[in-house]
């Protein structure tokens, strides 16, 4: 895949999460950008490197993914940033679900 088509994948997640008022689930993000369940994993990992402020509420038993309310625009920084973080460093690291779940207790517990 080229790494445009990351890119640009990343970006309409982050619009999805910007606009949407509940929140996604790592299923609807995945029909909605039509790519694999790891993939999206792989690309809040890489968000969330990348310093933007995801968070994972529950809402009628199910896990959504929002960015947070105080960051509502993203900045062409940010944007620039996001195909350097998503080099090899997200290969580094714990897999994306161990890593998101942490960050969600993390956020819960205060």
């Amino acid at each position: 895949m080229p790494r445009g088509d990351q890119l640009i994948r990343q970006w309409k997640m982050i619009r999805i999460l910007q606009c949407c008022r509940y929140g996604k689930s790592i299923a609807e993000l995945s029909a909605e950008l039509e790519c694999n369940l790891r993939t999206v994993y792989r690309d809040m990992e890489v968000l969330q490197s990348a310093g933007f402020p995801l968070y994972c509420a529950q809402r009628d038993s199910a896990n959504r993914w929002k960015l947070l309310p105080s960051h509502e625009s993203i900045t062409a920084h940010h944007a620039d940033t996001l195909p350097a973080a998503g080099c090899a460093k997200a290969q580094q690291l714990p897999r994306p679900e161990q890593r998101l779940q942490k960050t969600a207790a993390q956020l819960v517990s205060g």
